[in-house]
């Protein structure tokens, strides 16, 4: 797996490309921390990792507001001490490539 012993934060990973970000990345391997507003989205994403034996955890953040960005960003530094940011962007600039996305709806 290529993405194995990394850690992902993804932002947005209750829906849309975010989900499918994190979905890509926890096949690949990789510990995905689930960033979003809506826990319930976020709680059903990480079952989807969990059950096919990844791992995920959640964080519920808003990221217009300041303090829970910072708030986040502390929970991430303590609990997962190397984490680089990825975000539904880097999917569309080519962090992962569309072929190698197998959630992604063609």
């Amino acid at each position: 797996m290529l993405l194995e012993n990394n850690t992902a934060l993804v932002t947005g990973a209750g829906r849309g490309l975010g989900r499918l970000t994190a979905l890509a990345l926890a096949g690949e391997g990789a510990s995905v921390i689930l960033l979003g507003r809506k826990k319930e989205e976020l709680l059903s994403v990480m079952e989807e990792i969990t059950g096919t034996g990844g791992n995920a955890d959640i964080l519920v953040c808003d990221l217009s507001d300041e303090e829970q960005i910072f708030s986040a960003g502390e929970t991430t530094r303590e609990d997962h001490r190397r984490t680089p940011p990825v975000g539904p962007a880097d999917q569309a600039q080519g962090t992962i490539p569309p072929h190698r996305c197998p959630h992604a709806r063609r």
